[in-house]
C-alpha cells in the first residue's frame, strides 16, 4: 500500500513540475518579448533624440538584464566587421521563440533614418502586441493545463490503485 501512496504521489508531483515548468517558459518567453519592445523604443529614442551612433546604441542595450546578450552579440560581430543587417539576423535567429525571432528579423535596419525609426516603431509594436496577446492567451491556458494536467494525474492513479 505504501508503495501505491508513493507511486501516486510521485505521478501528482510530476503533473504539478510539468504545469510549474510550463508556466516558467511561457512568463520567460513574455518577459523577453516586453523586454525587446522596451529596448527598441530606447533604440529608437537614442536615434531620434540622442542621435548616437548604432554601436553606442549597443552598448547601451548591452547592460539590459533580461535582453542583453543578444545586444552586446550584435555589437561584438559589428567588431569583427560583419555588415548590421547580418549581424542582427543572425543573433535574432537564436531566439527560443520563433514569432518574437521572426518579429526581428523582419527589421530592415538600412536607409536613412526616417526608414530606420520606422521599422524600430513597426517591430517594438508589433512585440508590443504578441506580448499582450500572450498574456491573455496564459491566463486561460493555464488553467486549461493545469485542469488537464491534474485530472490526467488523477486518472493515472486510480488505475494504480
Amino acid at each position: 500500500m505504501t508503495a501505491k501512496l508513493a507511486g501516486a504521489a510521485l505521478i501528482v508531483a510530476g503533473a504539478v513540475w510539468w504545469c510549474a515548468a510550463r508556466r516558467r517558459r511561457q512568463r520567460q518567453r513574455l518577459t523577453l518579448a516586453q523586454a525587446l519592445a522596451q529596448a527598441l523604443s530606447a533604440m529608437e529614442t537614442g536615434i531620434r533624440w540622442q542621435r548616437r551612433p548604432m554601436p553606442q546604441l549597443l552598448a547601451q542595450l548591452a547592460q539590459r538584464p533580461v535582453c542583453g546578450t543578444y545586444f552586446d552579440a550584435v555589437r561584438e560581430m559589428l567588431q569583427s566587421d560583419m555588415p548590421l543587417q547580418i549581424a542582427w539576423n543572425r543573433t535574432f535567429s537564436r531566439i527560443p521563440d520563433a514569432e518574437t525571432a521572426e518579429v526581428l528579423r523582419r527589421m530592415e535596419l538600412g536607409g536613412d533614418e526616417t526608414r530606420l525609426l520606422t521599422q524600430l516603431e513597426d517591430a517594438r509594436q508589433a512585440l508590443t502586441t504578441l506580448a499582450a496577446r500572450w498574456a491573455r492567451e496564459d491566463a486561460q491556458d493555464r488553467r486549461v493545463a493545469g485542469a488537464l494536467a491534474l485530472s490526467a494525474a488523477g486518472l493515472l492513479v486510480i488505475l494504480l490503485i
